[in-house]
């Protein structure tokens, strides 16, 4: 069993891309549902409609956190990237 971690920039940019990727689907799964109830929702009137967009609020405040978490990470881990790219060239150099 080997005790070792492969790190390379490819694996990181893939990573980065895979984030946003996420992001992506997780914000169209939202707006798919937003819309297939709108249908239903334009109707309901009273506390279920008021309730109903209590809870979209916090939802879409908390999908909004994830979303702002999301992009830090795959930012990050591209700038990882980028950085990890720039050392092994500058270590290159020096042979």
């Amino acid at each position: 069993m080997s005790d070792q971690v492969v790190v390379g920039s490819s694996y990181l940019n893939e990573a980065a891309n895979d984030l946003r990727m996420a992001k992506e689907k997780m914000v169209g799964l939202r707006d798919d549902m937003k819309q297939n109830l709108q249908t239903y929702t334009a109707s309901w009137d009273g506390p279920a409609k008021t309730a109903y967009q209590g809870v979209l609020t916090e939802w879409d405040q908390s999908i909004n956190d994830m979303e702002t978490i999301i992009q830090t990470l795959s930012t990050t881990v591209s700038t990882i990237g980028g950085n990890y790219t720039h050392t092994e060239r500058s270590i290159e150099g020096q042979w």
